[in-house]
């Protein structure tokens, strides 16, 4: 039960949220040249962020680390020409999480198709990174609230069970005291016992009822948040 609670409080103080993806254009310095290019900001796990970033840049080429950069040369992107570019790549952490610039530079600097091609390109690279991370990461959370909901099912599930079980032996306890006078003292006080554990069980039957409808609204909302990311 106290794993489904830390969900549904997640949830609902908006620790999940929608994610607008933003790649802008920027220029930065490296190696004494300000070169042009587009960054993202990814608000996930920073480490585990750079991990995924470095494997995917392997898919095209051979990485070369630089001071506080990352080169592929020659570089191969489909989408950009049929020959070799060549990547730079710089992440930095922020406060909103991992910042990754990127730029290709095609051999054909003087054609500007190609130039507006790479462009593109690296633009789609870093918004399609950013989105299906933030994909994952939903589609992660939606797996432990449905499993939190699953549990909550259970547990109401469970006191109505306990419920209808002190009900019975509430109705034996009165058949026993009507045929067994002599245990008229005993039977009382079990009673009330009974009807004690019975009325804490009405109320945590209702708390079972409430958390099964917070989950589900919880759950809905973060489904629905796969169709917020564009």
């Amino acid at each position: 039960m106290k794993k489904y609670l830390i969900v549904l409080f997640l949830l609902a103080s908006g620790s999940v949220h929608s994610q607008k993806i933003k790649v802008v254009e920027e220029a930065i310095v490296l190696e004494r040249v300000l070169t042009k290019g587009y960054s993202v900001v990814v608000d996930l796990d920073v480490s585990q962020m750079q991990k995924k970033w470095i494997k995917q840049l392997k898919t095209y080429g051979k990485l070369t680390r630089e001071i506080d950069y990352i080169v592929i040369s020659p570089a191969v992107v489909p989408s950009v020409a049929q020959t070799s570019v060549v990547i730079y790549t710089k992440t930095t952490e922020s406060l909103q999480g991992l910042k990754i610039w990127m730029c290709i530079a095609n051999a054909n600097k003087t054609q500007e198709q190609e130039a507006i091609k790479s462009e593109e390109a690296a633009q789609k690279i870093l918004h399609d990174f950013a989105a299906t991370n933030y994909t994952e990461n939903i589609n992660e959370q939606i797996k432990h609230a449905e499993a939190a909901l699953v549990l909550a099912n259970k547990n109401q599930e469970k006191a109505i069970r306990k419920s209808e079980y002190l009900e019975n032996q509430i109705s034996k306890n009165k058949e026993n005291k009507l045929l067994l006078e002599e245990k008229l003292k005993k039977n009382g006080e079990d009673l009330i016992s009974l009807k004690k554990e019975q009325q804490d069980n009405v109320i945590d039957k209702q708390k079972t009822v409430e958390e099964v409808e917070r989950m589900k609204r919880a759950t809905e909302i973060v489904k629905a948040k796969l169709n917020e990311i564009y």
